[in-house]
């Protein structure tokens, strides 16, 4: 389960920068976050343009069933089944880029936080999927059984894609559900405080 994630701009990630600099192109009053990312919060998704993605402003969390709580997470392996996310996988796909995510070890009572990212790239792209609740836009991350790489940590990890494959997520139609069967990149990792 992916339940915090990283965006992060600083003099050796020019990926984020260039990210920066298009939100706040489309949304020069938003103070966009540069640190921890958190469910409820507002930030910035990228979904179908005309030719390219698009930056969107969009809240974390879809209100949970019963109305107590949110929903941040869709597992790939059954969002196709459930009432609450089957037309958001067919026809609103999201993507969130982020330079990392967080996750916590299940070691007994002691827990450690760690920060997962790719080696070599400055942005993960995590698959997403969106919808409107009461006139606002909101989104979950889409999780998969976790790889090698994490499953130490944690039995769910979110699903990753790379650069050269979100716009096919964005717009591929059915092309997009390749990806709920790929098999995710490996991780590196860090205790973080």
């Amino acid at each position: 389960m992916c339940g915090r994630y990283q965006f992060t701009l600083n003099s050796s990630n020019t990926g984020p920068r260039r990210l920066f600099a298009l939100i706040k192109q489309a949304y020069p009053d938003y103070e966009i976050p540069n640190g921890e990312v958190v469910p409820s919060q507002l930030v910035p998704v990228l979904v179908p343009g005309d030719e390219k993605a698009r930056v969107a402003l969009m809240v974390w969390g879809y209100p949970a069933p019963g109305g107590s709580g949110l929903v941040i997470n869709a597992r790939r392996e059954t969002a196709g089944e459930k009432p609450m996310f089957r037309d958001s996988l067919r026809f609103r796909r999201c993507v969130i880029p982020t330079t990392g995510y967080y996750e916590w070890s299940r070691d007994g009572a002691q827990r450690q936080k760690y920060y997962l990212y790719q080696a070599g790239t400055s942005l993960q792209y995590l698959a997403g999927l969106y919808d409107q609740f009461e006139g606002q836009a909101r989104f979950v991350i889409l999780t998969a059984q976790a790889n090698a790489s994490v499953a130490d940590i944690h039995p769910r990890m979110p699903l990753i894609l790379r650069q050269d494959q979100v716009l096919t997520w964005l717009n591929g139609g059915e092309q997009a559900g390749q990806f709920l069967t790929q098999a995710l990149p490996d991780l590196l990792r860090e205790p973080a405080a």
